[in-house]
């Protein structure tokens, strides 16, 4: 899957992108776009295999992608998702790599 906009592009994740994504989450200790997220969620950092197994394990649960890479000139940018709060009423929320509602942007240049 891919949308391409004037400035951005929406594309599926692939295996080769996992480090990225990774180093963009959990690469520093006090990583610069959780001065913007939301407080109550602690950054816990975590491995990159671990985050690999569970990227993987949550691509892969359903059919259509909760998550997407947004690119910007083909550079990773950061990732847009979206998870069930609650199905049975169509409780869905959008989240980024960030954690917080709405779509995140977690490289610095931009």
């Amino acid at each position: 899957m891919r949308v391409d906009g004037k400035t951005l592009a929406l594309r599926t994740i692939e295996r080769e992108d996992m480090y990225r994504l990774w180093q963009l989450k959990y690469g520093e200790e006090n990583p610069e776009w959780k001065k913007w997220d939301a407080p109550y969620f602690p950054h816990n950092r975590i491995d990159f295999e671990t985050f690999q197994t569970q990227t993987e394990v949550r691509l892969s649960a359903d059919d259509v992608p909760s998550m997407l890479i947004m690119e910007s000139e083909g550079q990773i940018i950061g990732v847009v998702s979206y998870y069930w709060e609650d199905r049975p009423s169509l409780w869905l929320e959008l989240r980024s790599t960030a954690r917080s509602i709405g779509a995140g942007v977690t490289e610095r240049r931009l």
